[in-house]
C-alpha cells in the first residue's frame, strides 16, 4: 500500500515538485461499484483550486489501458473531479499508453503525468533541473480558444452545452474545462447549479493562448484530382483569398479523417507538382470554420507561421489584421 504522506514526499524529494494539495481526505460514494472499491484507495482534494480524486492502485498488477480509461470516466462521473492515478511502478509501456490517453498518474518517486495542468515531470528531469510542461493545447481545448477568439460562442457555456457544441462527451467536455482553467485560459464560474466559462479580453486571451496553439496539420498529400470528400480551402488557396497574395496554382484543401482514410488516401499521394494538396487535420476544421469553404483566420495563421517566405509572412501579417489580432501579441 502506498502511504499518500510519503508518496508526496517522495515526489518532493525525488522529482523537486512540491504538488499543492489541500483538504485530502478519503472519498466514500455509496454508488461506488464494489470492485473499484477493492482495486483503489480513494483520496479527494484539490489542486491548484482544481477538485481531484486520487485513485491509489492497491494490486500489484495495473489494469489494461482500456479498463484504466473506463474507470477514469466512472469515477469523474460519480465525483465530479478530476481523477489521477497513483501507482507504485510502472513499466515504460504502460507509461507511454497512459500518456497518449492523456490519462493523469502520479509513479511513486518517478514521475507525474497531469495533463490538466499542462505537466509532465520525471526524476531524470529534476536531476538535469528540466521540468517538463506540455508543449500545447489538445485539439478540443484549441477549438474551443479558436471559437471564443472568433465567435465569443463559448463564454458562458456549460459542460453540457460545450459537449454539444464539439461534439464529445459531457465528462470530455468538463474534464475540457478544467484543462482550460488550470492554465488560466478560461475562468470556471457557478451559473444556478451549473459550472459555466467566462474568458478574458479577445486581446489577453490571444497572447496567453498563442504560444500554446499549434499547427493543427498532421499530414500532406498531393493528388491529381481535387478530392470528392468534405473540404475546406486552406494553405496559400484560402491566405490568397483574404490578402494580396497571388493565388498558386496548386490548390490546399483541409480535411479530417480517420487513420483507416488516412492509409487509403496516403496510396492516392503522388511525388512532383500536382494541382491538389491536401492538408489532413488532427481535428475538424469545420468546428472552428465560418460560412465561407474555408479554414479560419487563426487556423490559417499556424498552419504558415513557420514559413519562411517573407510573402507568406506579410499576408500573415495581414490576415490577422481582418479579425483584430496581431502576431506579436
Amino acid at each position: 500500500m502506498i502511504d499518500f504522506n510519503g508518496l508526496l514526499e517522495n515526489i518532493r524529494m525525488n522529482l523537486g515538485l512540491d504538488l499543492p494539495i489541500k483538504d485530502l481526505q478519503p472519498y466514500d460514494n455509496p454508488n461506488l461499484p464494489r470492485y473499484l472499491g477493492r482495486i483503489y484507495q480513494l483520496r479527494s482534494g484539490t489542486l491548484l483550486n482544481i477538485d481531484v480524486l486520487f485513485a491509489v492502485n492497491m494490486e500489484k498488477k495495473v489494469g489494461s489501458i482500456t479498463d484504466l480509461s473506463r474507470q477514469q470516466e466512472l469515477l469523474t462521473k460519480l465525483s465530479g473531479r478530476q481523477v489521477v492515478y497513483v501507482f507504485e511502478c510502472l513499466n515504460r509501456d504502460t507509461t507511454a499508453r497512459l500518456v497518449d490517453r492523456r490519462l493523469a498518474f502520479i509513479e511513486n518517486k518517478k514521475q507525474v503525468f497531469l495533463p490538466f495542468l499542462l505537466l509532465k515531470l520525471t526524476a531524470e528531469d529534476h536531476r538535469s533541473h528540466s521540468i517538463k510542461k506540455l508543449e500545447s493545447l489538445d485539439k478540443w481545448s484549441t477549438v474551443v480558444v479558436i471559437r471564443q477568439l472568433l465567435k465569443g460562442d463559448q463564454a458562458g457555456l456549460n459542460g453540457l452545452q460545450l459537449a454539444k457544441t464539439l461534439g464529445v462527451s459531457a465528462i470530455s467536455a468538463s474534464r475540457i474545462m478544467a484543462d482550460l482553467a488550470a492554465i488560466e485560459i478560461c475562468q470556471i464560474q457557478s451559473s444556478g447549479t451549473a459550472k459555466v466559462m467566462k474568458f478574458e479580453d479577445r486581446q489577453s486571451l490571444w497572447k496567453k493562448a498563442l504560444p500554446q496553439l499549434k499547427n493543427p496539420v498532421t499530414h500532406l498529400v498531393n493528388l491529381m484530382n481535387k478530392p470528392d470528400s468534405l473540404i475546406l480551402d486552406a494553405g496559400e488557396s484560402a491566405l490568397a483569398q483574404q490578402t494580396s497574395l497571388v493565388q498558386p496554382d496548386q490548390q490546399t484543401f483541409a480535411i479530417y479523417l480517420n487513420r483507416p482514410q488516412i492509409s487509403e488516401l496516403k496510396k492516392r499521394s503522388v511525388a512532383g507538382p500536382t494541382l491538389y494538396r491536401l492538408e489532413i487535420w488532427d481535428r475538424d476544421p469545420r468546428l472552428t470554420a465560418d460560412d465561407t469553404n474555408r479554414i479560419d483566420p487563426i487556423s490559417l495563421y499556424l498552419t504558415m507561421r513557420n514559413n519562411p517566405d517573407e510573402r507568406i509572412q506579410i499576408a500573415l501579417q495581414d490576415l490577422l489584421k481582418t479579425v483584430h489580432l496581431r502576431a506579436d501579441e
